[in-house]
């Protein structure tokens, strides 16, 4: 899901259905490609201050975008997008510190270890799915 995505099904899950007690925001590597930090930012800022105000109860986990193995056709591309990943990991974590009732998950699950990949280089294997949800199961078990 994109952010924008998520902005809009937010509104309607906020009528609809009760507060959770833990959300977990696994978002923004499908737009890291398609827009710029500015936009991203902005979907950041307004999703956090609309759960924050909806669910102020709820506890937010913010979880880093995952590395890729391959975000363009080209090395440099690959670079260039490993930096704005980083900007935007360090920009949402910063997010929920100042805004709502949170932490952060960062996994270590990473792109030199092309076994945690499927062939594609974008979804996880097997090894990384199993690791990335002991990570989050993990996280669960420490707020609970």
């Amino acid at each position: 899901m994109s952010w924008a995505d998520f902005n809009h099904s937010l509104q309607l899950r906020i009528l609809f259905q009760p507060p959770p007690k833990m959300i977990f925001i696994n978002l923004g590597g499908n737009d890291m490609t398609a827009c710029s930090m500015l936009r991203i930012f902005n979907w950041i800022h307004q999703g956090l201050d609309t759960l924050a105000a909806a669910y102020p109860d709820s506890y937010l986990v913010w979880c880093d975008i995952l590395q890729r193995l391959h975000w363009g056709d080209t090395p440099e591309q690959n670079i260039v997008m490993e930096s704005k990943r980083r900007r935007v990991n360090r920009f949402g974590r910063q997010q929920v510190r100042l805004h709502v009732k949170g932490e952060i998950l960062i996994h270590d699950i990473d792109y030199q270890t092309p076994g945690f990949f499927r062939a594609d280089g974008i979804h996880l294997s097997d090894v990384g799915l199993d690791m990335y949800l002991d990570a989050v199961r993990d996280k669960i078990l420490s707020i609970m």
